[in-house]
């Protein structure tokens, strides 16, 4: 078992051959990325991803066909989301949600929405908040 911001990830070793590290950063990683999918899905679209589609996912990202900021962006923009995101501050609520898994604080949300003010766009908000320390420390084994 590993802990990983709170949260208790199950790993097993196949083989010793390719090293401990390697076979651990793996698991967290799958982990990691399934939740995240799970999230986005759950909170953003307003269901559960399908096996076969978090199947899909995990194998182009093993690959490397493809990254996750991609695939996030795929969903958000791409997807038909649940009502509440028609307005800026459910759209910001929900994007901390999924993307730092938490709630934004009011100063958070205040700064996003004077940004969108501004005319910066939710895509450039969105890749504004992948970007951040924050999103890199959670999931800097992404990376």
């Amino acid at each position: 078992m590993y802990e990983h911001y709170g949260e208790t990830i199950k790993y097993e070793i196949i083989d010793d051959y390719y090293g401990d590290y390697k076979i651990y950063r793996f698991y967290i990683e799958q982990n990691l990325i399934k939740n995240l999918l799970e999230r986005t899905y759950r909170l953003y679209l307003g269901y559960e991803i399908s096996i076969p589609d978090l199947l899909n996912y995990l194998e182009n990202l093993n690959n490397e066909n493809i990254k996750i900021s991609k695939v996030l962006e795929d969903i958000i923009y791409n997807m038909e989301p649940k009502a509440i995101l028609k307005e800026d501050k459910g759209f910001i609520k929900l994007l901390y949600l999924i993307l730092l898994d938490r709630e934004v604080d009011d100063q958070g949300l205040n700064y996003w929405l004077s940004e969108l003010d501004e005319d910066k766009t939710r895509l450039e908000l969105f890749n504004d908040i992948l970007t951040s320390n924050e999103f890199k420390m959670k999931y800097q084994l992404l990376e």
